[in-house]
């Protein structure tokens, strides 16, 4: 069970870092995004695939397509096909229907996963991107990040949020954080 060996896994590693996992991080290790391996493979190929080109865009969207197509509530490989039809949107030409896919997706996020952080960056994304609502699309991502404050990619929205509204000094903070988070990043 490839899931219970990831929890495993996740569980023996924060011990041995000496974190303490609260009674919802022990639940978080427990969930099985999906039962369909084939689907966590694709789903997994398009996290990795997904990069600020177009060409990673396309490839992690096809992905993410088989994803969901194998399980169709799989609602992690939802908001992730949101993320990456909203990054369609902003790098190719923006069309209704990239717009209308990534707001499809993410409503089928929020359907099946909708306590997930990847959910809540899909609509954050979604808000800030394709409907051009900064103010919104801020504070869906500072609801999500009350609830899991170290998730580096809405750490990182946030602060491209508060730099597109022009807080400078929060976004730099927010910036450094996520920098912190992860130095990949």
């Amino acid at each position: 069970d490839v899931f219970q060996v990831q929890g495993d896994i996740a569980a023996q590693v924060a011990a041995a870092l000496g974190v303490a996992l609260g009674d919802q991080g022990r639940r978080a290790l427990g969930v099985r995004p999906t039962t369909n391996l084939e689907a966590y493979d694709a789903y997994l190929r398009g996290r990795a695939e997904m990069r600020f080109t177009i060409p990673g865009v396309q490839s992690a969207t096809r992905q993410f397509e088989h994803a969901v197509a194998l399980d169709s509530a799989f609602g992690e490989a939802w908001a992730e096909l949101s993320r990456a039809r909203t990054l369609g949107y902003l790098l190719v030409t923006p069309t209704p229907e990239l717009a209308d896919g990534a707001r499809d997706a993410m409503q089928r996020a929020a359907r099946y996963a909708p306590t997930q952080p990847s959910t809540a960056l899909a609509r954050a994304q979604y808000l800030g991107i394709v409907r051009g609502d900064l103010s919104q699309a801020l504070e869906t991502a500072n609801t999500a990040l009350r609830v899991t404050p170290n998730h580096v990619e809405l750490v990182t929205f946030a602060g491209i949020m508060e730099r597109s509204l022009g807080h400078w000094e929060k976004a730099v903070d927010l910036l450094r954080q996520a920098q912190a988070l992860d130095p990949r990043s």
